[in-house]
C-alpha cells in the first residue's frame, strides 16, 4: 500500500512538473485569430470591469493589430482607432456595456501597459501599440484613465495573500502570540 501510494504521487509530481503552468489573472473571456501563438489582451475600463481576451496569430503581431481582431470578431466589442499621422492609437473601447471612447483631459484616456509574461510586472509601454512587437505569452494591459496598469500585479496578490496568512495564524498562537479572547 505504501509502495503504490509513494508511485502514484511520484507520478502526479512528475505530471505536474512536466505541465506548463499557467495561471492567468483573469479567466479568458474570448479567444480571437489564427494561429500557432498566443498573447493576451487586458482591458479595464473607468468602471473598473476587467476582461482578458487570447488573441492567437503565427509568429508576431502588434498591440494595435490585437486590438484590431478583437473588434473584427467580436460582436460586443468595438474598438475606435485614430490615426492624426504620427501613428495609430486608441482612441475608445467598448465591450459588453462597458464604454470609454475619447479624451478627458487631464488622464482620461487609454493607457497602453506591457509586460513579457504573466509573472512580469507591468510596465508603461515605450512606443505605441502600432509600433510594440507582440511575441506568444506577451500581455498588453488598456486602461481609461491612466491610473496605473490594469490589474494588480502578481507580487502584489501574493504580498497581500502571505499577509492574511500571517494575520491569521498570529491570531490563533501559531507565532507565540495569543488572541485575548
Amino acid at each position: 500500500m505504501k509502495r503504490s501510494l509513494a508511485l502514484v504521487s511520484l507520478l502526479t509530481a512528475l505530471v505536474t512538473l512536466a505541465a506548463p503552468a499557467r495561471s492567468l489573472p483573469l479567466p479568458i473571456e474570448a479567444s480571437v485569430g489564427i494561429g500557432a501563438d498566443a498573447a493576451y489582451a487586458m482591458i479595464q475600463f473607468s468602471d473598473e470591469a476587467v476582461f482578458l481576451f487570447e488573441v492567437l496569430f503565427d509568429g508576431s503581431t502588434t498591440g494595435i493589430d490585437m486590438i484590431k481582431a478583437l473588434d473584427v470578431e467580436l460582436a460586443a466589442f468595438s474598438a475606435v482607432i485614430a490615426d492624426f499621422g504620427f501613428g495609430e492609437f486608441v482612441d475608445g473601447l467598448t465591450y459588453a456595456g462597458h464604454s470609454d471612447i475619447g479624451f478627458v483631459a487631464p488622464d482620461g484616456y487609454w493607457s497602453y501597459w506591457i509586460r513579457d509574461s504573466e509573472s512580469d510586472p507591468w510596465s508603461f509601454s515605450p512606443v505605441g501599440a502600432a509600433d510594440r512587437v507582440v511575441v506568444a505569452g506577451n500581455f498588453d494591459g488598456w486602461r481609461y484613465p491612466d491610473v496605473g496598469p490594469p490589474v494588480p500585479e502578481p507580487a502584489t496578490a501574493v504580498l497581500v495573500a502571505g499577509g492574511l496568512v500571517v494575520l491569521a495564524r498570529r491570531g490563533s498562537g501559531r507565532y507565540g502570540f495569543r488572541s485575548s479572547a
